[in-house]
């Protein structure tokens, strides 16, 4: 097969990069019902109702059929498929029964997604010393699935699980400890395609032990949190789990945080996960693009590292664990996550993709400054045309004498002017590398293809904007990638500016210039409004746009807009009709509060990143910023 022909054929992912949490008309997915009496045991739980409001979440929003596709308990995007599934690990925990999740081999795992690995053990309440015996009696266990008992050896500095024994089905086993730790259990599947995940192994902790508490996001309230980090421990550590992370933190550091918002900083973690599986594409389309089910490891107790063994990361450094993460938590989660697709020398490179990522869901469209201050990212922003703003300007780099985080924004203005692209290009770099693995074994073999695949998904001729950053692609590549006859980035010409502050609509003129008298106004992602001109349309169009709160919660907002041209009449937001009484383009923008009945009450800020395009001048393009200022 040749790599030139091989690759991505659709232009456009239903994966919705930018909304990370639950959210009022989130970029609207296709999804299935939710149950709606799943959630009622728990609704008097205080650790529910807070993780809910950590989430954004009401409760009576959550079990009304009306928000189902909103709330969609069975997408694994979707922070309510990992808090369901944690209900269900604990549900019965303290009374020594827990439902163990059936996870992947790690082999398995790493060379289905080509990230790291994971870990396949999730914690108990059970604390034992060396030479204690347990016993574990076990349910039924599927076909092809073992499950294991094993401890952590070191809480300081955090490895793989070790004396690890098989646990007999259906009947008891008797674990003995080899030193004093907190049992964890884990269930694998061994088949290359997952055939028994989202199963459960039912795992009863029938004698022998000592309770030690752990903090669950979804069961535990910060009330509870207050006395725990203040209490003394049998092991003189403190144990978190957010869904898919669990932690670890030395005494001395929990009680430092006895008074931080812990729910805050588990929410966070539980949202950067999925946020990094929109990018890679694992959305749960099929077996190969099926988010991993197995388990980070977060040390506070040494930094900064991330091993893709076990899944293991080490982000401490502070007294106390910090409620606001920071690019050190973006980054070292984020080496979890690296693709293959990502070429030689890259890895402290690529990485910061995540991290951009990362910035964006948590912080918004702030100043760059302030998700990182290195002079490697001066001019990098939030930029909806990227690509031609730097094709506009004619500057050139150097990609393999730029520093690490220079080079980082040459893959963030792909990820800017495109959120739909790195998407699309994962999962068509996990179908080559499981078919045909050679047509990306050398870095040159993964450059060409990166920028044909690329070119492909973004329906533009990339071959300048490489060629500006003078990263080496084959004659091969060039000659294949001019083949697919795409048309060239449009270079941007000028960029227009306007505020909207609460539900008073604004509207924006953009004059007519260089012969643009057609001009209406697009997005770079069908999960914020249309992508394409129209000669004429009536009515409002809905846009989406993030916005964020004081406590980096990120919420998708419904916006209408509309067009009109001189003095006639007002059309959709991507009309480009003429005018015979004026030439300019009059872009209005609206926020309605009915349209937005899940968002909470609150204080909310962000940008609505539009593209004036002109109907006749096609090589015409400006970029249009929209500041929000939302008050319900």
């Amino acid at each position: 097969m040749n790599i030139f022909q091989h690759g991505i054929k659709k232009t456009f992912s239903i994966a919705a990069l930018l909304c990370a949490s639950v959210s009022s008309a989130c970029y609207a997915a296709e999804t299935v019902s939710t149950n709606q009496t799943m959630w009622d045991e728990w609704k008097n739980n205080p650790g529910f109702t807070e993780a809910l409001d950590e989430l954004g979440i009401d409760y009576n929003n959550l079990i009304n059929p009306a928000y189902a596709s909103t709330y969609d308990v069975q997408n694994v995007n979707n922070p309510l498929f990992w808090l369901n599934r944690t209900l269900k690990v604990y549900g019965e925990a303290e009374q020594g029964r827990y439902q163990i999740p059936v996870t992947e081999v790690h082999g398995n795992g790493t060379n289905r997604t080509t990230n790291g690995g994971r870990n396949n053990y999730f914690l108990t309440h059970t604390w034992g010393v060396k030479g204690e015996n347990v016993t574990l009696r076990l349910g039924d266990v599927p076909q092809n699935v073992s499950c294991y008992a094993a401890v952590d050896p070191n809480y300081e500095g955090i490895v793989g699980p070790a004396n690890e024994l098989i646990l007999n089905a259906n009947g008891d086993t008797t674990y003995t400890f080899s030193q004093n730790a907190l049992l964890i259990v884990g269930c694998q599947d061994k088949t290359k395609k997952m055939e028994n995940i989202d199963t459960f192994v039912s795992v009863d902790i029938v004698n022998g032990g000592t309770y030690h508490p752990l903090f669950i996001f979804g069961m535990n309230d910060r009330a509870e949190w207050r006395q725990q980090a203040q209490a003394t421990t049998p092991s003189g550590y403190h144990f978190m789990f957010d869904g898919r992370t669990r932690f670890v933190a030395s005494q001395a550091i929990a009680q430092n945080s006895a008074t931080k918002n812990i729910e805050q900083t588990l929410r966070q973690s539980l949202l950067r996960t999925i946020t990094y599986d929109k990018v890679d594409g694992l959305d749960g389309s099929s077996w190969l693009h099926q988010p991993s089910r197995g388990l980070l490891f977060v040390s506070y107790q040494s930094c900064c590292w991330a091993n893709s063994g076990q899944g293991l990361i080490g982000v401490g450094g502070d007294s106390s664990i910090p409620e606001t993460p920071s690019w050190l938590d973006w980054h070292e989660y984020g080496h979890q996550f690296q693709m293959g697709w990502s070429w030689s020398d890259q890895g402290e490179v690529t990485v910061n993709l995540y991290s951009i990522a990362a910035c964006y869901t948590t912080l918004g469209d702030t100043d760059f400054k302030n998700c990182h201050s290195n002079e490697g990212f001066y001019g990098f922003g939030w930029d909806q045309q990227a690509i031609g703003t730097l094709l506009k300007s004619g500057h050139t780099w150097n990609f393999a004498k730029e520093d690490l985080f220079r080079r980082a924004s040459f893959f963030g203005e792909i990820m800017t002017s495109w959120p739909q692209l790195y998407p699309a290009l994962s999962k068509a770099y996990r179908e080559v590398n499981q078919n045909d693995p050679t047509l990306v074994n050398s870095s040159q073999k993964k450059i060409d293809w990166f920028t044909l695949n690329a070119s492909k998904i973004a329906g533009v001729n990339l071959n300048q904007y490489f060629q500006q950053w003078n990263i080496p692609l084959s004659a091969e590549a060039i000659a294949a990638i001019n083949a697919l006859n795409l048309p060239q980035p449009k270079k941007v010409a000028k960029t227009f500016t306007g505020s909207l502050n609460g539900s008073s609509p604004i509207t924006i003129e953009v004059p007519a210039e260089d012969n643009t008298v057609n001009i209406a106004f697009v997005t770079n992602t069908p999960k914020a409004g249309p992508t394409s001109l129209v000669w004429v349309e009536d009515g409002e169009t809905p846009l989406y746009a993030q916005v964020v709160d004081s406590r980096n919660r990120t919420f998708i907002v419904k916006l209408r807009g509309q067009n009109s041209h001189g003095g006639c009449n007002i059309h959709s937001v991507n009309t480009a009709v003429n005018c015979n009484s004026g030439t300019s383009a009059y872009l209005r923008i609206a926020y309605k509060a009915e349209d937005n009945p899940l968002l909470p009450q609150g204080s909310y800020t962000g940008v609505l990143h539009l593209i004036a395009n002109d109907w006749h001048n096609t090589d015409w393009t400006a970029n249009v910023n929209v500041d929000l200022s939302i008050v319900k």
